[in-house]
């Protein structure tokens, strides 16, 4: 990502544009980074409860109470970065949104206005309600923490 302009002969405008830009690009990337690594960790928690289903001892229900508590553990932290990132993509998203209204208005062109046209609801499905990815991502983190949660009770249970 190009975060630094080589010509920095630029408007204002236009360099106020790149800067809330490049913002947005390098939070939202980490937002998407951040949830993979998530669900690698999903992946490797499931991968290894599966692998000691069938066998018994303590050592693996206590491994597999561990695995638990860490699915647990994990979905909380990686909720909470989440919540940081999405409010660093909406600090530079709501700047983009002034910018670009500037914009439209300088040039007469509404629908260059991007992220305020992206807003706007179109869907009358059912579930259009849940189409963020704050809403998306905080009901996986909600489940998997509830699986782990399970994962943990179940397996000290015996």
């Amino acid at each position: 990502m190009d975060c630094m302009r080589e010509n920095l002969d630029i408007d204002t405008k236009t360099l106020a544009l790149y800067y809330a830009w490049d913002h947005f690009a390098y939070h939202a990337q980490q937002r998407q980074t951040v949830f993979n690594f998530f669900l690698l960790l999903i992946g490797g928690c499931v991968a290894a409860y599966s692998s000691t289903i069938g066998e018994s001892g303590g050592e693996y229900d206590y491994f597999r109470s561990f695995l638990g508590v860490v699915l647990v553990l994990a979905s909380l932290v990686f909720w909470r970065l989440d919540q940081r990132n999405a409010r660093l993509v909406k600090i530079s998203g709501d700047a983009l949104k002034e910018l670009e209204a500037r914009v439209a208005k300088d040039i007469n062109v509404q629908s260059i206005r991007l992220i305020a046209n992206a807003e706007k609801n179109v869907s009358r499905f059912p579930f259009s309600k849940i189409e963020s990815f704050s809403q998306i991502y905080g009901l996986i983190f909600a489940v998997s923490g509830a699986v782990g949660l399970a994962m943990a009770i179940v397996s000290v249970r015996g």
